[in-house]
């Protein structure tokens, strides 16, 4: 199996661009085709092209938001109240998605269903765009018969959801900037202004309050090991954002959130 990227026109002339997984060039024309998708270009995704796009997708880069699983979800609402054929719905809905990750997504959702899979497994093959409640809804909706009234569902939490953390950006916006402004006047004090009156200091000697002593410690140990420094912190960040990925990590960590004053009663 090899990566294609392709180029072509829906139905309505919309420019369509994404990638599949197929054997040969044929069977991408044809599985194109048959998703109501005229194919203008095909060709091989080079191994380098394949390594950065997937490093991209990994990071989170093009991953659909909220307000895209909002519309997908009203979306298969409607298909699905309306007695539309499932996967003629999905391939309309492929068809018409901008987002080009969540594209990919529904068509190898298609590929599923079409090769015996229910719609759950299906889109549990993307962890990464469909959390685990839009999946575990979905397959109560499709065990009980009532996949229009899950998807009604998810509608109504999604809607919330993005309600509250439009609520919540719009609350931690200005003190987001304040900190981050204290951040770069700390920084420029500290490897542009303080190095100037180093000597002006040494040359009080001892007298020198500890809050000053404390200030020019750490002008001189970011400016012989910034770099070290640098590294540590990502190497941390990336450590504990590893670790948080875990059961036992993503459990200490929400129940750490919790406990935090005030934003921990919202996020509850």
């Amino acid at each position: 199996m090899s990566n294609f990227r392709y180029r072509g026109r829906s139905g309505r002339g919309d420019l369509i661009t994404g990638k599949l997984e197929a054997e040969t060039v044929d069977v991408v024309a044809a599985r194109l085709l048959n998703l109501g998708i005229t194919p203008l270009q095909i060709e091989p995704d080079s191994a380098m092209d394949t390594s950065i796009h997937d490093f991209l997708r990994r990071v989170g880069v093009g991953r659909p938001r909220s307000s895209d699983l909002l519309l997908f979800s009203r979306q298969m609402y409607a298909i699905t109240k309306s007695g539309l054929p499932l996967l003629r719905g999905l391939r309309g809905l492929a068809q018409a998605t901008h987002n080009a990750v969540l594209r990919d997504a529904l068509l190898d959702v298609l590929q599923g269903l079409e090769s015996g899979r229910d719609l759950g497994a299906s889109l549990s093959r993307h962890p990464q765009i469909f959390p685990p409640l839009f999946l575990s809804m979905v397959r109560v909706g499709e065990a009980t018969g009532t996949l229009d009234n899950a998807f009604l569902r998810l509608c109504e939490y999604l809607a919330l959801d993005a309600d509250v953390q439009d609520r919540v950006k719009s609350a931690l916006r200005y003190p987001f900037i304040v900190v981050i402004m204290i951040g770069l006047a700390v920084g420029v004090i500290t490897v542009f202004v303080i190095p100037n009156f180093a000597p002006l200091f040494k040359i009080l000697g001892n007298d020198i309050p500890w809050p000053t002593r404390v200030i020019m410690g750490t002008s001189d140990l970011v400016l012989k090991h910034g770099v070290a420094l640098v590294v540590g912190t990502v190497l941390t960040i990336a450590g504990v954002r590893r670790y948080v990925k875990t059961d036992a990590g993503r459990y200490r960590w929400d129940g750490f959130k919790l406990k935090i004053p005030v934003l921990g009663e919202l996020l509850r």
